[in-house]
């Protein structure tokens, strides 16, 4: 499992797959937190910080005590950053129990196994969920435990039901797969989503299933406080519209630090759960092994919509209303700020930056900021200088003087972009389009005139990327009208097309067979 997870993940020039996504359904809960470094927790991290999302089922549990279903499983209970975590919901839409079941389908009955890593939910219900019949399925043996093997013979046609939460993981890497293919783009991974930035997209576009009024602040972990159902049901639809282009933007941003460090702790005791290297200073730290550390903060308040030092302006476009910001800590370089007491043990060393105002619920939270079209956030993060054995000083996980970088993803939106905002308020313009289907050319007919101007004709995929765009001349008379746009090279599918001149805009759907 670990050498397909390194495999899938590492680049080409590596010798990976070079993967964007990875669904794991499956899981252990036999982990434990030991000193020695873990294969399964290292090729997570290192899939991580290859850019490559890891969706993982939260686990099920079969007629078990509720501590049973509770404990973490693994790699779904991993580090948050490093994976999404997914739980099952059931007929209803609601968390998967023993109740909550397809009562034609004894195996059924389960509970989603949940926690406060569960990110969102999704279908995990033989009810619901189809899947093709493994050639390897006991073909009448009778079903005891398996998910999606039958009870009796195979469906002719090769399907079987599925579920459990190894069948609601699915779910959820599939949108995650359709929203990273209306974005991204081969070539230039700069501006491709970040695992933070699906996880985000995922988590604020899911169903809310505990609170009953929607509100426009961010779910605080209290209203949730057993992770039963995360952000909520998985929403395909919204995670699609709030992923389109036109009108929506991810914005990558490195901050680089305008405040110089403060200190904010002396003397602490610290120590490593487990083995830890600094790539940094090329200085090891065995586990459990006790150190001094003075610990800095440094923090750094983001101009908006102005360069910020040597740093470019995160939204230059004035007319992107800035919904909300969050950390990308794979691409950053500092710690959170929870690590105090005494002494401290530091769990997981790794890059976790904060986004403090203007509405951070919590230091150390993944949960992002609502934003107001805000012109100003700050972001901190923590570097220590630890005292080594020999008197020597090292800053861990670097200095924070130099070559500090505080990542963070803008998330913006623009009105007069918004497809879906302007079709449900054109008015003035009709038109029809035929033949529908079509196997070659479409021909959109309207009402025209000289003064409408130049008409343009654009065509959208049913995941709302823009295909194709024609433009025409302005017509010659006032009158009916039609345009014939040559699609022979359209792939066959379901497509919007958006007719636009000054009069307003008209939409309508075709078939291209």
């Amino acid at each position: 499992m670990a050498n397909a997870i390194q495999d899938g993940a590492m680049d080409l020039t590596r010798g990976g797959l070079g993967l964007n996504i990875l669904n794991i359904s499956v899981g252990t809960t036999g982990f434990g937190t030991v000193p020695s470094p873990n294969l399964l927790k290292d090729v997570i991290r290192t899939a991580y910080r290859n850019n490559c999302v890891v969706v993982a089922a939260r686990g099920n549990g079969i007629n078990e005590p509720a501590s049973t279903v509770t404990a973490p499983v693994y790699p779904a209970s991993l580090n948050d950053d490093w994976v999404i975590s997914v739980g099952a919901s059931g007929p209803n839409g609601r968390h998967k129990d023993m109740n909550n079941s397809d009562p034609n389908y004894r195996p059924d009955r389960y509970e989603s196994s949940y926690g406060t890593d569960v990110d969102v939910i999704a279908p995990g219900t033989t009810a619901l969920v189809v899947s093709t019949l493994s050639q390897n399925a006991p073909q009448n043996a009778p079903q005891v435990f398996n998910y999606g093997v039958p009870t009796t013979s195979p469906d002719p046609m090769g399907y079987t039901t599925f579920g459990g939460t190894s069948a609601a993981a699915p779910h959820v890497t599939g949108v995650a797969a359709l929203a990273m293919g209306m974005i991204n783009t081969p070539g230039n991974s700069a501006n491709n989503l970040a695992p933070e930035d699906v996880e985000q997209l995922l988590q604020f576009t899911a169903k809310d299933l505990v609170r009953t009024v929607a509100t426009s602040t961010y779910k605080t972990p209290t209203e949730d406080p057993n992770g039963v159902t995360g952000w909520g049901l998985l929403n395909a639809w919204a995670a699609l519209e709030y992923a389109n282009t036109s009108a929506y933007k991810f914005i990558h941003t490195t901050i680089r630090p305008n405040n110089p460090p403060v200190l904010v702790a002396q003397n602490k005791t610290i120590a490593f759960q487990g083995n830890y290297f600094n790539t940094s200073t090329g200085t090891a730290f065995p586990a459990l092994q006790r150190y001094t550390a003075n610990v800095y903060r440094v923090r750094t308040t983001v101009q908006v919509r102005q360069p910020n030092g040597n740093s470019p302006t995160p939204v230059p476009n004035p007319d992107d209303a800035l919904l909300r910001v969050w950390s990308r800590n794979g691409a950053s370089n500092l710690w959170g700020g929870t690590f105090f007491g005494a002494p401290v043990i530091l769990p997981n060393p790794e890059p976790e930056i904060m986004v403090t105002t203007p509405s951070g619920p919590s230091a150390n939270s993944f949960y992002y900021a609502q934003l107001a079209n805000q012109n100003t956030v700050d972001v901190e993060g923590y570097a220590y200088l630890v005292t080594l054995p020999n008197g020597t000083n090292v800053w861990v996980p670097r200095d924070p003087n130099a070559g500090v970088r505080m990542d963070l993803t803008f998330y913006t939106y623009n009105v007069e972009k918004d497809f879906q905002y302007r079709r449900s308020t054109a008015t003035g313009l009709s038109s029809v389009a035929y033949p529908n289907p079509t196997a070659r050319n479409l021909m959109v007919a309207y009402e025209d005139r000289p003064d409408n101007g130049m008409p343009t004709v654009e065509v959208w995929s049913v995941t709302g990327r823009k295909v194709q765009q024609f433009m025409f001349p302005a017509a010659v008379s006032t009158g009916s009208r039609t345009l014939n746009l040559a699609l022979p090279d359209l792939p066959t599918g379901l497509y919007t097309y958006r007719l636009t001149t000054a009069q307003g805009v008209s939409v309508g759907k075709f078939v291209k067979e």
